[in-house]
């Protein structure tokens, strides 16, 4: 589980948000607590989208769907700002 951690961990975007070293590795420990889960649930919500190429992925749809069920929309983290700081780290932005 370590080896996929570390494969998932360094084709990321996350070393262009936390841009610090020791920040990165104190992300790494909490993922390694949660990581097994992430990848639970990123199996589980990419196969309940379409695959293309058979390359999984979490559609729009389903990534606002599990926000909800999640109740992790408040008043201050909006599905706008959420959205936002999706779509930026899928284009490589900085936002």
């Amino acid at each position: 589980m370590k080896q996929c951690l570390e494969f998932d961990f360094s084709n990321s975007k996350i070393m262009k948000i936390l841009k610090k070293p020791e920040d990165q590795e104190e992300l790494k420990k909490i993922m390694e607590i949660y990581y097994l889960d992430f990848k639970d649930t990123f199996y589980y919500l990419a196969n309940t989208s379409p695959s293309i190429n058979g390359i999984y992925s979490i559609s729009e749809l389903v990534f606002d769907s599990f926000l909800d069920e999640q109740k992790y929309i408040t008043k201050r983290v909006t599905k706008a700002k959420v959205m936002v700081k999706l779509y930026s780290c899928l284009s490589g932005g900085d936002e």
